[in-house]
């Protein structure tokens, strides 16, 4: 559910900066796979089983509407699950209504969690239409469902009813979120529970909307007949968890442990733009990633991980999606669009052995604004380490890597205002390689010419601020409010490059959220900062 952001914080952002190229040995390439009826769905759940994929849920149109009754109509729920045989271009459906009602609903519902574990793929939560409330409705509903043995049953017309189970528990009514297991242990990752009618100029209570702040954690026991989870526990932040509809993507950290990065999400309190700093969460706990901040995609999009043993390098790539910033290369400039717009940008985050994380602007890029909520159904050939990373050091030659199936296609960036009917479900199926055949290539990290730390945050009284200047900039800082609205200017004035301290003193204000905005004459970014009570 995309908010449209305060039109007072929409400004451009240039930034000449020298920057050094980094060699890689390896190359992403895509290619289209034709298939005479693909599934054009997005934000629902999938699963793969011996070459065949699995769909279901999601929505059948483009980004939602914005009031209603054309947010999330039921007409464009998708109520199909679809099955495919991509080698031999055939495609089969059967409809969910023939379920009981109760188990048909959440398997209707968007932005669900989902994760497949071998042959049972379990599915969490969701939004959608909930015909006994007669209203829109997060789900608290744990479905197990048979992978294999209903793949069989849709392609012979059989009766699918068998091969769904289902259970309920309060701590599972959420959307919008991400499930990841480390061991046997299960992750279910930020989101919200959202109850009623989306509504973007709600001031009559059409809805309710509630955001877990924590990582949920249990264990799903499953016999076969019985259903039910156990062991659940929960890790709580009220600041830096209040986010959504972000990717969480498996990683090995660079003391070779398993575990997660949630990259960024949306939105701020109090001020309608997304997160750029990324959340690592192992099985010890979570941690903010020190100094790193994710530019180029903020929004859930299909990704890809993989992991070079030799290198003791991770690399996460986002295809497309919705970014606050783009890079224009022929001038190496970032640009800000605080409308957090669709984008036509394919990115990639590298972890080195060292810790230090650094984003990159691919060479590739769509043709179209395209990405967002769509699927990455990898290759099963493909040599995968736990939690289905990308074993990078196994591929030699090009490689089929995987597909890029369904999400939500734009003919133009920011629609938002313009009409969000013009976007429509991706219906082209993407195939994408890893080519190592080929003379590595260079490609420019992208950089920043300052970064703010602020330290004690949250904190009373007093904070501390240090800018970190890599040019000659002329600075403006200023403190916001909730609103948006400046409210103090703490320094304005030319800085070298280096380090400078300054403090604000707000033992005249009431505790709450306030931002740091720093503002040169071609960049800005807004930091978040909390009084707490004295």
């Amino acid at each position: 559910m995309k908010k449209i952001f305060l039109a007072s914080l929409l400004l451009f952002c240039i930034c000449k900066t020298k920057i050094a190229k980094a060699q890689f040995d390896f190359r992403i390439e895509m290619d289209t796979l034709n298939l005479s009826v693909p599934p054009a769905v997005h934000s629902g759940a999938m699963a793969q089983w011996n070459n065949m994929w699995l769909f279901i849920g999601g929505r059948k149109n483009g980004l939602h509407g914005f009031l209603p009754p054309f947010a999330f109509p039921t007409y464009d729920a998708n109520t199909d699950i679809w099955v495919v045989d991509p080698l031999n271009n055939q495609t089969w459906t059967s409809s969910v209504d023939s379920l009981p009602i109760d188990i048909a609903e959440p398997l209707e519902s968007s932005n669900m969690e989902y994760y497949q574990l071998d042959s049972m793929l379990y599915v969490i939560g969701g939004y959608g239409w909930k015909s006994s409330l007669n209203a829109f409705h997060t789900f608290n509903t744990l479905t197990a469902i048979s992978i294999p043995s209903l793949i069989n049953a849709v392609i012979n017309n059989n009766t699918i009813a068998p091969y769904f189970r289902q259970t309920s528990d309060s701590v599972l009514q959420v959307c919008g979120g991400e499930l990841e297991k480390i061991d046997s242990v299960y992750y279910l990752v930020f989101g919200h529970d959202f109850e009623g009618t989306y509504n973007i100029s709600d001031t009559l209570g059409f809805f309710v909307q509630k955001y877990s702040r924590s990582i949920r954690k249990f264990q799903i026991a499953d016999d076969g007949t019985n259903l039910s989870v156990y062991n659940f526990s929960s890790i709580y932040d009220s600041i830096n968890f209040r986010r959504r509809d972000f990717n969480l993507i498996p990683q090995i950290f660079p003391n070779g442990e398993f575990g997660l990065t949630a990259f960024t999400g949306v939105f701020q309190q109090g001020i309608n733009l997304p997160y750029l700093n990324t959340i690592d969460i192992k099985t010890s706990g979570f941690n903010i990633a020190p100094v790193f901040e994710q530019n180029l995609s903020q929004y859930h999009c299909a990704t890809l991980p993989m992991y070079s043993d030799s290198g003791n390098s991770m690399y996460s790539v986002f295809f497309g999606g919705m970014s606050m910033y783009r890079l224009d290369t022929s001038n190496n400039s970032l640009i800000i669009d605080s409308l957090v717009p669709f984008t036509k940008t394919i990115s990639m985050v590298k972890r080195d052995g060292s810790g230090t994380m650094t984003e990159y602007k691919l060479p590739i890029e769509w043709n179209t604004y395209l990405g967002t909520n769509a699927y990455f159904v990898l290759n099963p050939a493909l040599q995968l380490y736990q939690n289905k990373i990308v074993n990078l050091d196994s591929i030699h030659v090009k490689t089929l890597a995987g597909y890029i199936v369904g999400g939500i296609e734009s003919p133009d960036s920011n629609i938002s205002q313009s009409g969000a009917a013009v976007s429509h479900a991706n219906s082209v199926i993407y195939k994408v390689y890893i080519n190592r055949g080929e003379d590595g290539i260079e490609i420019p990290p992208v950089t920043e010419p300052f970064s703010l730390i602020s330290y004690p945050n949250p904190f009373k009284g007093k904070i501390n601020f240090e800018l970190n200047s890599v040019k000659n900039i002329e600075v403006k800082i200023s403190i916001l409010n909730q609103e948006g609205n400046e409210i103090e200017t703490l320094t304005q004035k030319n800085i070298s490059p280096g380090k400078i301290l300054f403090q604000w003193n707000a033992r005249h204000l009431t505790s709450g959220i306030y931002y740091c905005r720093v503002m040169t004459n071609n960049m800005m970014k807004v930091y978040k900062i909390v009084l707490a009570d004295d």
